[in-house]
């Protein structure tokens, strides 16, 4: 998709939706941290980005049950660029082949494909310095929004009488 991301739907109400269109509901899933699956708890690189993942987003307060699958794909991507980066150094980033040509070691494009695969997912999961800055842009309009709906709601009515 070209142009700017769409502006989530807390963003457009937080900014009284000047475009006038219909916002779409979104549903909200429940906090909390969700469980390490199985087989990430079984490989110590994988369990090390799923631990650093949950404290990371945890602290970020944006962390919910929902986020396993997700956390599980990027633990395992990391899991797989750890592999391919030991194999790497240890037969090194150029092979010879039979008849004596040389050519760069498969493990470096797993590499680079778990790498780009990362980095999508930690942008979305708002764990890079732009990411986090828009997010925060997000969540500020957000905060601003309830706050003015939390005054509105404390204001008296006009010819209410108490």
């Amino acid at each position: 998709m070209a142009g700017r991301p769409r502006k989530s739907a807390a963003v457009k109400i937080a900014q009284g939706n000047p475009g006038r269109r219909k916002i779409a509901e979104t549903v909200q899933a429940k906090a909390g941290c969700p469980d390490c699956p199985t087989v990430v708890s079984r490989d110590k690189d994988a369990k090390a980005m799923w631990d650093w993942l949950v404290t990371n987003l945890d602290s970020m307060g944006i962390l919910t049950l929902a986020d396993r699958l997700v956390l599980e794909l990027i633990a395992n991507d990391y899991s797989e660029l750890q592999q391919a980066l030991r194999l790497v150094k240890k037969e090194g980033m150029i092979l010879r082949g039979e008849k004596g040509g040389s050519y760069s070691h498969p493990a470096l494009n797993i590499a680079a494909s778990a790498r780009k695969r990362i980095h999508f997912v930690m942008q979305n999961l708002g764990l890079t310095p732009k990411a986090r800055e828009q997010l925060n842009l997000q969540l500020a309009e957000v905060r601003k929004s309830a706050l003015a709906d939390f005054r509105d709601r404390r204001k008296p009515k006009q010819g209410a009488t108490k």
